[in-house]
This record gives C-alpha cells, sequence and structure tokens, in this order.
C-alpha cells in the first residue's frame, strides 16, 4: 500500500514545478562537469551527485557543489540521491550513519588580460521637420570607437563543498525512508525547490500503482 500511496503522489513528477533559479533545478543532477582552472562564480553545470556501489550491496554517495550549493544543501540533497538508489534496488528505505560534510577552500589565480578596442553602431536620434511643421525623431547609426580595456590580474577564493553518505540495506545506522524523502525533495519541504526526480524511479513508482 505504500508504494502505491507514494506513486500516486509522485505521478506528476516527471515535470518540472520549480523555477529555474532554484538551487534543485540548478544543482541537482548527475554530475558531469566541474570547473577549469583559474575559476569563480557558479554554473548549474558544474557538480551535482555521483555514486559508487560497495561490496555489500550498499552505496556510497556525494554531492559535491562549486560555491554553491552550500554543504547543508549538498547534505539534503545526497540523502534525495540515496532515497533514489534505494528505489532503484527495490527497497523502501536504506541505514546510514548521516552525511557528512566538507568545504575546501581553492584559490583561482587570474592573469592581466586585455579586452580588444572594438567599432560599435550606437543609435543616435536627431528631430527634423517634414515641412507641415511637425518635428519628428529619425534614428541614425553612428560607429563609436570603444578603446581596449585593461582588466588587472585577480586572485579569487572559492569553496568546494561537498557531503558523502554511505548507505546500505542491513541496518548499522539511522534508517531512512526512502518514500518519504522523496516526496519531501517533491513538494519543496526543504525551500531548496522541488527536486525534479529520477525518471527511471519515477517509472518504477508508477509501475506499482
Amino acid at each position: 500500500m505504500k508504494w502505491k500511496s507514494a506513486a500516486m503522489a509522485l505521478a506528476g513528477m516527471g515535470v518540472v514545478w520549480a523555477s529555474s533559479c532554484s538551487p534543485a533545478q540548478r544543482f541537482y543532477q548527475a554530475q558531469t562537469a566541474v570547473p577549469k582552472k583559474p575559476w569563480q562564480g557558479t554554473s548549474g553545470k558544474w557538480g551535482g551527485y555521483s555514486d559508487t556501489r560497495l561490496s555489500g550491496g550498499g552505496h556510497k554517495v556525494q554531492f559535491t557543489g562549486y560555491n554553491e550549493p552550500d554543504a547543508n544543501a549538498c547534505a539534503y540533497f545526497v540523502t534525495v540521491r540515496a532515497a533514489e538508489l534505494a528505489v532503484l534496488d527495490g527497497q523502501m528505505g536504506y541505514y546510514s550513519k548521516g552525511p557528512s560534510t566538507q568545504i575546501d577552500i581553492e584559490e583561482s589565480n587570474f592573469p592581466e588580460r586585455v579586452i580588444p578596442g572594438y567599432w560599435d553602431d550606437v543609435p543616435v536620434v536627431d528631430y527634423i521637420s517634414d515641412g507641415q511643421g511637425n518635428v519628428v525623431p529619425v534614428t541614425t547609426y553612428r560607429s563609436v570607437w570603444v578603446p581596449p580595456e585593461r582588466i588587472p590580474p585577480h586572485t579569487a577564493i572559492n569553496k568546494i563543498n561537498r557531503a558523502t553518505m554511505t548507505m546500505d540495506y542491513s541496518g548499522g545506522g539511522k534508517r531512512y525512508d526512502a518514500l518519504s524523502i522523496l516526496q519531501g525533495a517533491h513538494t519543496n519541504q526543504q525551500k531548496l525547490g522541488r527536486v525534479t526526480i529520477d525518471p527511471k524511479v519515477v517509472a518504477i513508482l508508477k509501475g506499482k500503482q
């Protein structure tokens, strides 16, 4: 019955409900890219979750954020990914001692660079008479030289936020209810945006209806 109720509650998971600006929509994804040095700021292309299956049948799950999301959000997202893995393994829950977090500080040194000058066409509005006593605006374009811009060398201080969790199905820690976690992720209980759940997990849950 629990499978069925969860499947009904999560039937709309395949639809992206949240704004693309939310941490869940920007960063909850399989990790496929990392920033290349030198780097600064953040990007929705960087980071995400990764996992390794352990010999005992469990998983080591990690979530990494490059400046964003922060360590607390990474810790939450790692529990969501663990819940997805549990469902993919045919389980309703998993056991874990919980996520651990780590913040690494990394410096990126940017050398001096020069943005070349260029010609730019800018609009200019002139007012002329139409010969009938009226003044009308006429827009023309003039080329203006934009001089080169020197960007001095600078150093960016970046944070690499990581959360790691080891989970299995035989005990040895707190029991996590996978279906409750996924329902919470879908309904934005943590105020991080609604997570787009793995389509394979959605298909499994729908098949349990």
